[in-house]
């Protein structure tokens, strides 16, 4: 007798679009990590424990790669309230898209990003660094990240 397995996994993939007159100059596409505080939420909203869900990106300078044990940004510069919906990557709603506009008031390289439950502090779910990307006063980055549940 076979026995089916049972579980489920979170991956996350986001993509920074630099937008600069108007014009995309530049997109880039990279995996995150789910942190430890993420999981946790995670099993206290199955549980109906927490209330609340992630509605944040947030952007900054840190460089420290990012790790399991991350609750915050290493150095946030900005975060706005993001728009969240639905799609279906492989089963039907499997997928949470945050589409995230910062609009950039001054040169700033930025180099990581996260999605958090508030508007400041809060918890963190997934994290991502990456080489730094220079922005100038003027421009937008726009972020869309997918969060795909899985078994």
């Amino acid at each position: 007798m076979s026995r089916m397995r049972s579980g489920f996994k979170l991956s996350g993939k986001l993509k920074l679009i630099v937008i600069r007159k108007g014009k995309k100059v530049l997109e880039r596409t990279y995996k995150n990590i789910i942190v430890n505080a993420g999981i946790a939420k995670i099993a206290g909203l199955i549980g109906n424990i927490v209330s609340g869900g992630w509605t944040y990106v947030a952007i900054g300078t840190g460089t420290t790669s990012e790790s399991a044990s991350d609750t915050a940004l290493g150095n946030e510069y900005a975060r706005v309230s993001a728009s969240v919906t639905r799609k279906t990557t492989n089963v039907t709603n499997d997928t949470v898209e945050y589409d995230a506009v910062f609009n950039i008031t001054s040169s700033v390289t930025i180099s990581e990003a996260g999605i958090f439950d508030a508007g400041s502090g809060g918890t963190l779910l997934a994290r991502r660094t990456f080489s730094g990307l220079p922005l100038e006063a003027g421009d937008q980055l726009r972020i869309i990240w997918d969060i795909v549940v899985s078994r």
